[in-house]
């Protein structure tokens, strides 16, 4: 028995035809790619660690402790003679 194919119109690669009374639908790799990132972009952005402030923090000093290079005797910052 010969199949005869028929080619149906198809739109960005999207395919809709019938064969034997049975409905196909086609559907290129490239949407199913392009949903697998849409998905992966959402998972991401929705998934990923927050910043705690707005700025990398470059020197954290504890504020119950003096800071270095700052003078804690009150005769050390007399700069008078």
């Amino acid at each position: 028995m010969q199949q005869q194919y028929s080619y149906a119109p198809c739109f960005l690669g999207f395919q809709l035809y019938w064969s034997d009374g049975i409905k196909h639908l086609r559907i290129p790799y490239w949407f199913i790619l392009s949903l697998l990132v849409l998905m992966t972009i959402v998972v991401w952005r929705k998934t990923r660690g927050r910043l705690a402030g707005r700025g990398f923090p470059v020197e954290v000093v504890p504020q119950n402790t003096p800071q270095s290079g700052v003078a804690t005797h009150a005769s050390s910052t007399n700069f008078t003679n």
